[in-house]
């Protein structure tokens, strides 16, 4: 996956693997900058596909990562992903970028997906038009 700003300028290439072996990581990236500058919480993160690209009168939705903003993209949906995941840290400027809109919070229904189901929720609730929150659940066998 190739991410981009909103000016088209290329910011990173990742490529996620589905079966690393245990001491791999499952995402690899080669990232041509940091956010925040000032203390990158994974070494970077941004937001992908650009929020901008997606009009504002329309609901978007936020996932912890690319492969589910793929899934939600797939099924007709407007989404975006936090590229640093779950563990993604609020900033202003990200907070920014998502001002104003109609978010809604897809999340994980472990430890980790809830967690950041609540960090996103408190960091949005008072900047955003309209805030909700949907998990897929666990599929079981």
């Amino acid at each position: 996956i190739v991410v981009h700003a909103v000016n088209g300028t290329r910011l990173a290439v990742t490529l996620h693997r589905e079966q690393p072996q245990p001491d791999e990581p499952k995402c690899l990236w080669l990232p041509f900058g940091t956010e925040p500058a000032d203390s990158p919480r994974h070494g970077w993160s941004t937001l992908w596909p650009c929020p901008e690209w997606f009009s504002t009168d329309e609901t978007l939705y936020l996932c912890p990562g690319e492969l589910k903003a793929l899934a939600a993209l797939s099924a007709g949906q407007n989404a975006v992903s936090i590229t640093a995941g779950e563990n993604h840290r609020w900033t202003p400027g990200f907070i920014q970028r998502l001002s104003g809109r109609r978010i809604v919070v897809v999340f994980d229904d472990d430890a980790a997906g809830v967690r950041f189901r609540d960090t996103t929720v408190a960091a949005l609730r008072e900047h955003v038009a309209n805030l909700r929150a949907i998990t897929y659940g666990r599929i079981s066998a």
